[in-house]
């Protein structure tokens, strides 16, 4: 699988890995496309909106505290104990897979037992802004 912005490369860029990063602090949407090596007429597209970016980052989290891990299902820590916290489990082809939320804990589980086994983005979202994060299963 080969990764490109089509829209958006002015505000972010992406890995041959798929690793998208916000580059700068403008606000916008970001098209991304994962199109297959083999058959280069097979292609996935999703939107990314990065919003919220101010001179400093992300305001009101301080997402370099946030840390997530696999231990049978997925652990985040370093969240806001005020406010709803929403997750979004995207798979490798843009297609959200699984969705959850919590409130007023620091450490959230996320149950992955329905998932395969394989690499998904978790996107984290706040009312400050949001985050994502690749992972293994």
């Amino acid at each position: 699988m080969t990764w490109s912005i089509v829209s958006g490369s002015e505000l972010a860029a992406i890995s041959d890995d798929g690793l998208l990063t916000s580059v700068g602090f403008e606000n916008g949407t970001i098209i991304v496309r994962a199109t297959s090596v083999t058959a280069p007429e097979v292609y996935q597209e999703f939107t990314v909106e990065k919003k919220d970016f101010v001179d400093t980052g992300i305001s009101g989290i301080e997402w370099d505290e946030v840390r997530i891990w696999v231990k049978g299902d997925l652990y985040v820590s370093g969240l806001p104990t005020e406010g709803k916290v929403r997750f979004r489990i995207i798979d490798m082809l843009g297609l959200s897979q699984l969705t959850a939320s919590s409130e007023g804990v620091e450490t959230a589980r996320i149950e992955l037992g329905r998932l395969a086994s394989g690499t998904y983005i978790l996107l984290v979202e706040t009312k400050d802004g949001s985050k994502t994060f690749r992972f293994i299963k």
